[in-house]
């Protein structure tokens, strides 16, 4: 099957699916989806808010975010590119790579931080390494040749490191576990704990790219971006709140510094405060609370109509959201 028929079949269960629940509002939490763009297209087409949840990190040289003759309009005469109502971003890198680059109306982008972390509370200083045991690693996959960046950075860690290895969702662990198997480490992949907890239980982070980067920084935990594979992205390393390694003796190297080193550990968290700002933005708590403002003022502003189930003025009870 190819690409066409795929979207064409996924619009028509965007259809079904819709006509079955008929919801108030449609909310999107991984926005650039296919199966969520289909639904986005046809809710707009139905007059049935939408609201998009920046679901990772927007970089401008990916191609979910260039795109010309943008809109939250399903009609090609007005854009070619179908995005939600709003999309809620964390900050405002997000909101210029999107304004900007992207091409999004700028009445389509709201930043309102990032939702999923308004439990995490703040963080004034960098947590302390233990001294009373073997200081914790957690390696990251980022999804790039997996089974040989695990390996390697496995066999370039200082030798009193205690490694934990958390994979991406995408990733096939079993080349993953059959090289651990074979090289005696067995049971060193995390599973079952999100990744705030994962995160909350090391000392250092060494990762692929991915938004455990800035999950970590924003939980004030050293971070080596290892980047055995020259994949770049030039436009976070500028804030210089984690260090960038591209050989496996620079990540060790970098590993020990940020463990033990008081003058790189101080650097990197005097740079974290305007990272955080620039990718996160607001970090009170009250992430969530903008965005159910921000999608209780869409269906606010639609017009009562007995056909679709938007009256809830006066009964809060009768809206529904499909996400």
């Amino acid at each position: 099957m190819t690409t066409l028929p795929h979207c064409a079949a996924m619009l028509v269960a965007a259809r079904d699916l819709l006509d079955a629940v008929n919801p108030s509002a449609l909310v999107a939490t991984y926005e650039t989806g296919p199966y969520q763009r289909a639904l986005i297209v046809e809710a707009i087409r139905r007059s049935i808010p939408t609201v998009g949840l920046m679901h990772g990190l927007i970089l401008d040289s990916h191609y979910d975010y260039n795109h010309r003759n943008v809109d939250a309009s399903a009609d090609p005469r007005v854009a070619t590119f179908t995005v939600p109502d709003v999309t809620c971003v964390w900050g405002k890198a997000a909101e210029r790579c999107l304004t900007e680059t992207g091409h999004y109306p700028l009445e389509t982008v709201a930043r309102t931080g990032n939702w999923r972390h308004d439990h995490l509370g703040h963080v004034d200083r960098m947590p302390p390494v233990g001294l009373d045991r073997p200081r914790r690693v957690l390696i990251v996959s980022g999804g790039q040749q997996v089974t040989h960046f695990v390996e390697t950075c496995l066999d370039s860690l200082p030798a009193d490191s205690d490694p934990t290895v958390r994979l991406h969702p995408v990733d096939d662990p079993d080349p993953v576990i059959k090289m651990l198997e074979a090289t005696g480490r067995k049971g060193i992949i995390d599973e079952g704990r999100i990744m705030t907890e994962a995160l909350n239980q090391t000392d250092v982070v060494v990762s692929q790219w991915s938004t455990t980067i800035t999950e970590a920084i924003l939980m004030g935990k050293p971070t080596v971006f290892t980047d055995f594979y020259a994949l770049g992205h030039q436009e976070y390393l500028e804030f210089d709140a984690f260090l960038h390694a591209t050989t496996p003796d620079q990540m060790r190297s970098h590993v020990e510094a940020a463990l033990g080193d008081a003058e790189v550990r101080s650097r990197l968290w005097n740079n974290r405060n305007r990272f955080v700002e620039e990718l996160f933005g607001y970090t009170d708590g009250g992430s969530a609370d903008r965005v159910a403002s921000i999608l209780a003022d869409l269906v606010s502003s639609q017009v009562d109509d007995p056909e679709h189930n938007t009256i809830i003025s006066d009964t809060p009870e009768r809206v529904s959201v499909l996400t």
